[in-house]
């Protein structure tokens, strides 16, 4: 896993927000299995994972932050509208 594609989870949204919030949960996962041996690298990418799944959920939640979901909220607005 690189840090660009934790980047393109939360920026890009060619896919819906549920899809990238679980992508990025199971890269969560994996960290946590690797072994602390791996240290700090893990650990600094352990942290990115769980403030991009922070952003990522917190931005899905609020309508009036400007940014890429592609949600279901979205889709609800556009239907409304």
């Amino acid at each position: 896993m690189l840090n660009s594609e934790i980047s393109d989870l939360v920026y890009i949204d060619d896919r819906p927000a549920f899809e990238r919030l679980a992508r990025l949960r199971e890269y969560r996962q994996d960290l946590m299995a690797v072994s602390t041996g791996h240290g700090e690298e893990r650990d600094m990418l352990l942290s990115e994972v769980n403030r991009a799944i922070a952003r990522l959920s917190t931005t899905a939640q609020r309508p009036d932050i400007p940014f890429p979901l592609g949600s279901a909220q979205s889709a609800v607005r556009a239907l409304r509208a």
